[in-house]
């Protein structure tokens, strides 16, 4: 069984308070006990291995009261592991409902480096700043999940254009258009960072591909059929993932 892995932000004292979402997983859906090993990973690539501490006086029974005091966790050993060398950037529109939260997770658990909910001419659902908070949430769940040690970014509310302005190294956008370079050959010309778009289910508008066009964005073919957002973006993150 593997230790069960738990998400820290600090990880610098030789023994830290889990927060209340950690600890409550702690102590209801692991059903850990005092002494128990745990792992803890910042998101930033620190993790560190260690104990739970769980108070003598604060019986299980108390776990859900108000008073319960949050277990904390016993470093023993610490370690650091590097940013993965290739970046994968995806800026999409927002799809609808609970697709939204699978797109984050498993563009997680694929390895993408940062995920931008931006706005197109043709958007229909609008994702603010203040719900990143929320998305990331997902991340970290996603991340305990598959082993990862780095969160992606994640980020709301932009413009697709003003983002395709800024890309560092090679920058594409889906498109329909059978005459665009298809995914596995534009594979070849991914550089080490990579920013991918992928527009609403309208598509994106004629201004934007103009637009993109004169920034140097090539436009990639994902194949026949028509994807959904999160479908194109699952496509493009396997890819790459599987390019190394």
């Amino acid at each position: 069984m593997n230790t069960p892995r738990l998400y820290c932000q600090d990880l610098s004292p030789d023994a830290v308070t889990l927060d209340e979402n950690e600890a409550r997983r702690a102590a209801r859906s692991l059903r850990l006990s005092d002494g128990d090993p745990v792992t803890l990973f910042d998101g930033r690539g620190g993790v560190a291995s260690g104990r739970l501490q769980i108070s003598e006086d604060d019986p299980p029974a108390r776990r859900s009261s108000e008073r319960w005091r949050p277990p904390s966790v016993r470093i023993e050993q610490r370690s650091f592991v590097e940013a993965p060398p290739r970046r994968l950037i995806l800026v999409t529109a927002a799809p609808k409902g609970d697709r939204l939260r699978w797109m984050v997770e498993k563009c997680t658990e694929l390895g993408v480096n940062a995920l931008i909910l931006a706005e197109f001419e043709r958007s229909v659902v609008h994702v603010r700043a203040n719900q990143a908070a929320k998305l990331r949430r997902y991340a970290i769940e996603a991340c305990k999940q598959c082993g990862r040690d780095w969160l992606p970014a994640i980020e709301c509310g932009s413009s697709a254009i003003t983002v395709a302005e800024d890309a560092a190294g090679s920058c594409f956008v889906a498109d329909l258009n059978p005459d665009a370079t298809p995914l596995s050959r534009a594979l070849g010309t991914w550089d080490d960072d990579t920013t991918f778009l992928i527009g609403p289910e309208g598509g994106i508008s004629p201004a934007e591909r103009d637009a993109l066009s004169s920034r140097g964005v090539r436009t990639v073919n994902l194949g026949a059929t028509t994807l959904r957002i999160e479908t194109a973006a699952i496509s493009i993150a396997a890819v790459w993932a599987n390019s190394v």
